[in-house]
């Protein structure tokens, strides 16, 4: 059975694409009632439940990664339903603001990191955009961990998850049950997960590594 991995490319650093950029195209999510922001960064360190979604309105894509959870729009949704096993549940957008950008900018109209996120931060709820978007959906990502606590008789594989080894749980048996799961920022998704939900994909923002794994495994 083949496996795929989609992961979220962010860096501070010199990277296909900056952390600012990142958060522009995900947007961010409630944490403990509240927005999370450096002056309440520890308030809460599990995202609220249904999301609750505070995004750059502008050129929104069909698949993004806010507080690194993966949510799809409705008409990615929709075709999703047909795989089991498979949760989604719709989204709020509490905060919806428009800023236009571009990758090539690296700076997006900012001369610091800081500058940029407490752009972001402050930025309130534009309710006339909110007659613009799609519904949104949270696609249930289960941790690692609990992939663990709930197959403890499944081999550990090691496999290559964004220029790193990484041994994790992974199986056929467990795909079939899970057909994603989270290790953060990257994704582990099944076959036939992954072949309906790449056309809608911007790779630009994300990096994706693939592989076979068989019973024997």
């Amino acid at each position: 059975m083949k496996y795929h991995v989609l992961s979220v490319r962010s860096s501070f650093i010199d990277g296909p694409i900056r952390a600012i950029h990142a958060a522009f195209f995900h947007g961010n999510a409630s944490r403990g009632g509240e927005f999370p922001s450096a002056t309440n960064a520890r308030l809460a360190h599990d995202i609220d439940l249904p999301l609750r979604l505070h995004k750059n309105a502008y050129n929104i894509a069909d698949v993004i990664a806010p507080a690194l959870e993966l949510v799809v729009s409705g008409r990615v949704a929709e075709r999703l339903s047909s795989i089991p096993d498979l949760t989604l549940a719709e989204t709020e957008f509490a905060v919806l603001y428009s800023y236009r950008f571009t990758v090539g900018d690296l700076s997006c109209g900012f001369e610091h990191y800081d500058a940029q996120m407490q752009f972001i931060d402050t930025r309130t709820d534009d309710a006339s955009l909110h007659e613009t978007v799609q519904r949104y959906f949270h696609i249930a990502a289960p941790p690692v961990y609990e992939i663990r606590r709930m197959h403890p008789s499944e081999p550990n594989v090691s496999i290559l998850i964004d220029d790193d080894i990484e041994d994790i749980p992974l199986s056929t048996s467990i795909l079939r049950s899970n057909p994603i799961y989270s290790l953060g920022g990257s994704k582990i998704v099944s076959d036939e997960l992954y072949q309906i939900l790449s056309p809608f994909v911007d790779f630009t923002y994300y990096a994706h590594e693939s592989g076979e794994i068989s019973d024997a495994e």
